[in-house]
């Protein structure tokens, strides 16, 4: 989807809404160096989509959704719904800006909680500390969801159904989430 961010109100950004894909596998969104956006999609592709165009409204964006292979070696190579951190520096080395207060940044509650050990023949446990309950989500390496539930206990053991591979939790709290890999042996 695109928005016109630059119209006056709510209302009307809400109504500029453009579909630029049928896919509903797309993820993370990043501004890189070259102006492109890059867009993070699902497990199953190796490709991340580029919005070549990003201040041209609708199909002139030119959003190509297979636009960058990240697989050239067939190592199976992808971007695992999200895209490096490089954001931050963007601004620091191109704009030269610097953050000098830490007013407006929240702390992620999820920053707190534990899971060990990882990695793990048997178990996890999930040590929520002080937070009353939280909804975690567990997706295979393929992408598949293997369990979803909320907890509501000091600590949580889970995982000892899983099969041996790579597996990626996901907690909430709220709005807030985090994504912890796993390994289980």
């Amino acid at each position: 989807m695109q928005y016109n961010i630059s119209l006056s109100t709510l209302p009307l950004i809400l109504a500029s809404r453009t579909p630029l894909s049928a896919t509903s596998d797309l993820y993370g969104l990043q501004v890189a160096r070259d102006g492109k956006i890059y867009v993070a999609e699902s497990f199953s592709t190796p490709y991340v989509g580029v919005v070549n165009s990003p201040n041209v409204q609708g199909s002139g964006c030119n959003f190509i959704e297979n636009g960058v292979n990240l697989d050239t070696a067939f190592m199976g190579n992808s971007c695992r719904l999200g895209l490096p951190g490089f954001m931050q520096t963007y601004l620091k080395i191109a704009m030269d800006v610097i953050c000098t207060s830490t007013a407006a940044i929240e702390n992620n509650l999820l920053d707190e909680v534990g899971i060990y050990p990882n990695p793990s023949a048997d178990e996890f446990y999930l040590n929520l500390g002080e937070l009353p309950q939280i909804e975690i989500s567990i997706i295979d390496n393929t992408g598949r969801r293997v369990k979803a539930t909320i907890v509501g206990s000091d600590e949580h053991k889970f995982g000892h159904d899983l099969i041996p591979g790579i597996y990626f939790i996901t907690l909430r709290i709220g709005y807030q989430a985090r994504t912890i890999k796993l390994v289980k042996l």
